[in-house]
């Protein structure tokens, strides 16, 4: 029985095993892949009749994947791979792999972001023609074999740093005859090393991965050659070239160590040229100058479709087999900028920790900080641009263009024309043509106000020759097209990436920008439904932010069953909102007859500001009680007063008028709204007129006064028609109320002249004919006689019952019958 070791810095949950594993096939093993939830933290695998079975502690598989047979390519190393999962006891999940030829070793380990489980199954070695020299390493490599027991040695307490990683699981082939001489050529047993060398907290060098042999003593000799050429070679910065997403080094062709063949060196230039590496035969040797070019060549040829993990591994097998080659700080700064394309970025900070001494770590800084600045991580992305900046020349490069992405990439954008402005004198004119540099102007564009100018860069840069599809620069070019009023550019680009063909991040970022541009239309209801779907903490904020602008809008332009609707569907909070768009919300509260929510916005806001509380608070304050708790009205403006003082303005002075005269102190009232007239002139006939039509019943000679007082305001602006009918009206009933028959006629005879069409003239005929009628006078007849032409039929039927009563029956109420 075989044990998988895993050392990690904490515990994670149970793992999900909930869908089918990946096969990639590699030069010399075949990768599965399982994409889970959460970390693998321990295993133990066994060797079975037909292959390997490896059992998960505490982990799950979904019930869909039972019994299902995943078939790998049979074209692969190791042809006719099989994989099953399935439930184990004590809550475990089994993985039983079935290989045609039985794996020399397997090397497994777990990544945590994304969380994945990778399994290597490595191929037995397969003899190859090789120079006379080689034959005699490998056939000392085969014969030196690790005992059984010696296969799997666990380090003690080893801190292994991210990312978590299963030991290398050393799953020997049936063994081989011993060698002649074991003591003398047996190499010490392979320990359980962390993945792609990372160094444990115990040991400085980097120990290579778990081989399925131990290391050929003969293979120094050959690498010692090649470094010897590398130091030979000529020293230079990175050739900088962008395959299709990707950007990579690449080789030098004048290095010795791949000039010496034709074929390396042909590989070289066309990968240092525009040429296609693809057209060149693969390179077949084991020596370090063809490994790490087979790398290079894996990796330009996958970087179109960006499945560059296969080329990833070929420079891990390249550092592993020869680490001190000229070109391995390269190499691991390839795989630095294969994962910084792939956004992983716990495997690029692994990549840092390989390379502590590396004159390629200030560069793999610079993009740690990248990856952290497009997850938003602004802290990290900061610091890690602050590593870069003190590294070479191509470091400060990248560090300064990735600041100012930074700045510009904050809501507002801010203003990063000094970086930008840096870039030509810093970067090489390789990097000052990548698509992220020309990016990073066009938004400086943008935030310097020229859209248009914007546009034109990003469109050039999607529509270059070979310019593979990128959603970062559609979601630009939407942005730009946004800002220069482009509306159907923009919705076209923000549709593209909603579709989720360039990965969820943008899809995201794509409803957002289409739900703006519906809000900006106006459609609110459709920009606000397009974000239920998204629960980022980016979306939730710009649902807010989005929500608040609708509530606004609604506000200002006095919409409040639709602004009260706002709140209540999108859960907005009343007390984030700026103080005059809460107390718009306490009016439409009030409005929409919420008297009690309106008053709880208002108490709040009150309490918050104290004596800072605008005087629109206070005055709506009490105008949302005023109808139904005139006391507490009164007492709003009593305080109103008392804390502005002599500062306190005349609507304070006018809502005591309108709590009185609901009161019914008529006497109180008119004073207070003489008061209020002569503070503000402008409001005076406002506020004298609805003091009057409230106390026409309670105090009508008050109420007289006050209507007169808002008609004969000669240095006034003429009233409106409405307001003037409304006057008319307060004067005739409280003339009428007092005994002032003249008064009540001339008032009513004026309003129904003149202002018959206004609201406040409905039934002023009926009580002027009533005024004038008792004993049949002219007037009551040309009244009544109006009033049966009236349209109304009801008013028709009482004006003919008045008639006939005061001309029959009232001229006989006051007689007396004889005895």
């Amino acid at each position: 029985m075989l044990v998988l070791l895993l050392l990690t810095e904490r515990a994670y949950g149970e793992a999900l095993f909930a869908s089918p594993p990946h096969f990639l096939t590699l030069e010399d093993r075949e990768e599965i892949v399982f994409f889970i939830n959460e970390p693998v933290v321990g295993a133990i695998a066994s060797r079975t009749s037909s292959g390997v079975e490896v059992v998960v502690p505490r982990a799950l598989v979904d019930p869909t994947l039972y019994t299902t047979t995943f078939r790998g390519d049979d074209t692969a190393t190791i042809a006719g791979t099989r994989v099953v999962l399935a439930p184990a006891a004590r809550g475990n999940a089994a993985i039983r792999i079935t290989t045609s030829a039985a794996p020399a070793a397997v090397h497994a380990y777990s990544e945590r972001d994304p969380p994945r489980l990778v399994i290597d199954l490595i191929a037995a070695p397969q003899p190859t023609p090789t120079p006379a020299g080689r034959v005699v390493a490998r056939a000392a490599r085969s014969a030196v074999r690790p005992a059984p027991e010696q296969a799997v040695a666990p380090q003690a307490a080893t801190a292994i740093s991210r990312p978590a990683v299963l030991a290398a699981l050393a799953v020997t082939a049936p063994s081989a005859a011993p060698a002649k001489n074991p003591s003398a050529g047996r190499a010490p047993a392979p320990q359980a090393t962390p993945h792609d060398g990372i160094a444990s907290a115990a040991a400085e060098s980097r120990a290579p991965l778990v081989a399925p042999t131990a290391a050929p003593p003969a293979a120094a000799s050959a690498e010692g050659s090649q470094a010897r050429d590398g130091r030979a070679g000529p020293k230079r910065a990175c050739a900088w070239r962008r395959l299709g997403t990707v950007a990579c080094c690449a080789p030098d062709p004048g290095a010795p160590a791949y000039a010496s063949r034709a074929d390396l060196a042909a590989l070289a230039r066309a990968l240092a040229t525009a040429a296609d590496p693809a057209t060149l035969p693969a390179i077949v040797g084991d020596e370090p100058a063809a490994l790490y070019l087979a790398a290079d060549r894996e990796l330009a040829v996958r970087a179109t479709s960006g499945r560059v993990l296969p080329a990833i591994d070929l420079y891990r097998r390249a550092l592993r087999g020869a680490p001190k080659f000229f070109d391995a700080s390269r190499a691991r700064l390839n795989i630095a900028l294969a994962y910084r394309a792939l956004g992983f970025d716990a495997e690029l900070q692994g990549v840092a920790q390989e390379a502590v001494k590396d004159p390629t770590r200030p560069i793999i800084d610079a993009l740690i900080g990248d990856v952290a600045r497009e997850r938003d991580a602004v802290e990290r992305a900061r610091d890690a641009y602050a590593r870069a900046a003190a590294g070479d020349a191509l470091a400060v490069c990248l560090a300064t263009r990735g600041r100012a992405a930074l700045v510009l990439g904050t809501d507002p954008p801010g203003n990063a024309s000094a970086q930008v402005a840096r870039l030509p004198e810093l970067c090489p004119p390789a990097i000052l043509a990548d698509p992220e540099t020309i990016r990073v102007q066009a938004r400086q564009q943008l935030a310097d106000g020229q859209p248009r100018r914007a546009l034109t860069m990003l469109d050039a840069l999607r529509s270059a020759p070979d310019a593979p599809p990128s959603g970062v620069v559609l979601a630009d070019i939407a942005a730009a097209a946004a800002a220069a009023g482009d509306d159907a550019t923009a919705r076209a680009r923000w549709t593209e990436l909603a579709s989720g063909g360039f990965g969820a991040r943008l899809a995201a970022r794509a409803t957002l920008g289409l739900a703006q541009l519906d809000v900006a239309r106006g459609d609110d209801a459709t920009g606000l439904r397009r974000l239920d779907g998204l629960g980022s903490a980016k979306a939730l904020d710009e649902r807010r932010r989005l929500a608040t602008e609708a509530l606004t809008r609604a506000l200002r332009r006095g919409a409040d069953v639709e602004a009260v609707a706002i709140v209540a569907d999108q859960g907005l909070a009343p007390a984030l909102l700026a103080s005059a768009d809460q107390i718009a919300l306490a009016r439409s509260y009030r409005v929409v007859g919420l008297g009690v929510e309106s008053d709880a916005v208002l108490r709040a806001l009150a309490e918050r500001l104290g004596k800072d509380a605008p005087d629109a608070l206070w005055e709506e304050r009490g105008g949302a009680v005023l109808a139904t708790n005139p006391p507490q009205a009164l007492a709003v403006a009593d305080e109103w007063l008392r804390t502005r003082g002599n500062a306190a303005p005349a609507e304070a002075t006018a809502l005591r008028a309108r709590a009185l005269a609901a009161l019914g102190q008529g006497r109180a009232a008119g004073e207070s709204a003489d008061a209020a007239a002569a503070l503000d002139p402008a409001t005076a006939r406002t506020v004298r007129l609805d003091v009057a039509r409230r106390l026409r019943t309670a105090d009508p000679a008050v109420a007289l006064r006050l209507a007169r007082a808002a008609l004969d305001g000669e240095r006034s602006p003429p009233l409106a028609a409405s307001d003037t009918a409304t006057a008319l009206r307060i004067v005739a009933e409280s003339a009428e109320a007092t005994g002032d028959a003249p008064a009540a006629l001339a008032a009513y005879r004026e309003l129904t002249e003149r202002y018959a069409d206004q609201s406040s003239a409905e039934g002023a005929q009926y009580r002027l004919a009533r005024l004038g009628a008792g004993d049949g006078g002219a007037a009551a007849r040309a009244g009544y006689a109006e009033l049966a032409r009236s349209h109304d039929a009801l008013e028709r039927r009482v004006a003919t019952a008045a008639e006939t009563y005061e001309t029959i029956v009232k001229p006989f109420e006051n007689r007396r019958e004889t005895p």
